[in-house]
């Protein structure tokens, strides 16, 4: 599920590019502000709060993924897993990038994973969504070609590549301010 797209903001926070690792596309987050409201991009595998994310069954060494980066001086940048086994969570793994990183960068995130999960919850965000600490409108970053490894792996992450994207629409009521993308 990618960010919402506008929170009175009037722009877009999380955005397909054709900018891509390899393949086709890659997904670019971005902090966006309007002078009174600050909104992150980020994408979420379901809902932080109320979401295990996706059935998961196997065990992987770490995720490994590519990232392009422009987080401003204060700010921070942050890609977390949650892994979770008859819905109680039993890991949870946070990396964060600062600075600038003009070419795609390979990164590698050790999981450490004391049992099997049967579910995980994969998130990421252009500015530090975790406590709201130094947000910077203008931070941005990119991810492609998210997986996992580790020996047996043939379970990935759904879409880690990001080529597939859905085109979304919004009906807005005349004269009234929503959420919707515009």
């Amino acid at each position: 599920e990618s960010g919402r797209a506008q929170f009175l903001l009037g722009s877009t926070t999380t955005i397909k590019s054709s900018i891509a690792q390899n393949g086709n596309s890659s997904v670019r987050l971005e902090t966006k502000t309007n002078g009174n409201d600050t909104l992150f991009g980020f994408f979420t595998s379901g809902d932080f709060d109320n979401s295990n994310g996706f059935p998961y069954s196997q065990k992987p060494d770490s995720l490994i993924g590519y990232y392009r980066s422009n987080v401003l001086a204060g700010d921070t940048a942050l890609i977390l897993l949650r892994f979770s086994k008859q819905g109680n969570i039993f890991s949870f793994i946070l990396k964060t990038f600062v600075g600038v990183q003009n070419s795609w960068t390979r990164f590698s995130l050790p999981l450490n994973l004391s049992i099997v999960p049967d579910s995980m919850f994969i998130a990421a965000a252009s500015s530090n969504a975790i406590n709201e600490v130094g947000v910077q409108p203008g931070s941005w970053i990119m991810f492609d070609n998210l997986s996992f490894v580790g020996t047996g792996i043939t379970q990935q992450i759904l879409n880690g590549d990001f080529e597939n994207w859905s085109i979304q629409s919004y009906e807005n009521p005349v004269n009234w301010s929503t959420t919707n993308v515009r």
